[in-house]
């Protein structure tokens, strides 16, 4: 790697790692909406890689969360591989291919079916059998991480005005482009338990990137 970077110059921000790394994550979704046509000025950015983080953009400050949640891609590859499964493209396909083996609470109550609080998990991986196909056990996964990110925002918007009064909510990182059904996941428990937008961005990825390469502007 140190041919690759030989002429490169390496500058390093100063202060906190972690929220430098969150105001350039922030500056680089900020580039990449203006390039997308997106106009937000608010919005609380979610970023699902390995793990979780949370960071909220209001009136012009960058708010960093200091805790995330640990699950995301490396939960979701980590249950993969033990159904032997090492590519993530296929797991991605399998996972959009199976039913999450959720209890929910239209199950336990019928009459709130095609509702918002009948959607709930009461109980994740309930249904679960000897003989669930990997694909709803990956479904299942996927659905977990969802369920587990937007109560979060949940418990962040009762704790704070400014997480409540943000509508936007903008998804980024590699778990989130490369598993087209918890894209499909998040937006469902976003707008009905939240009430949220959602915004997924195409090259949402690479949003620590692009406001890296920006920080000395």
């Amino acid at each position: 790697h140190a041919e690759y970077f030989r002429d490169f110059e390496v500058k390093t921000a100063e202060g906190d790692p972690i929220k430098q790394e969150k105001k350039l994550q922030v500056e680089g979704v900020k580039r990449l909406m203006k390039t997308q046509g997106d106009d937000i000025t608010n919005f609380v950015l979610v970023s699902i890689g390995t793990g979780t983080s949370y960071t909220l953009r209001f009136c012009g400050l960058t708010i960093p969360v200091p805790l995330g949640n640990s699950l995301g891609g490396g939960f979701l590859g980590g249950i993969g591989r033990q159904l032997g499964i090492s590519d993530y493209n296929e797991m991605s396909r399998m996972a959009s291919e199976g039913t999450p083996l959720n209890v929910y609470v239209k199950d336990k109550l019928p009459s709130l079916d095609g509702t918002v609080v009948g959607e709930y998990v009461v109980a994740h991986m309930s249904k679960a059998e000897s003989d669930s196909t990997p694909e709803d056990v990956l479904a299942t996964a996927v659905d977990i991480v969802s369920v587990t990110t937007v109560k979060d925002l949940a418990l962040l918007s009762h704790s704070s005005k400014f997480f409540k009064w943000t509508k936007d909510v903008v998804y980024i990182g590699s778990t989130v482009s490369g598993f087209p059904a918890l894209r499909d996941s998040l937006e469902k428990y976003s707008s009905g338990m939240l009430g949220k937008r959602t915004h997924f961005l195409n090259n949402g990825e690479f949003a620590l990137a692009v406001g890296a390469y920006h920080m000395q502007e």
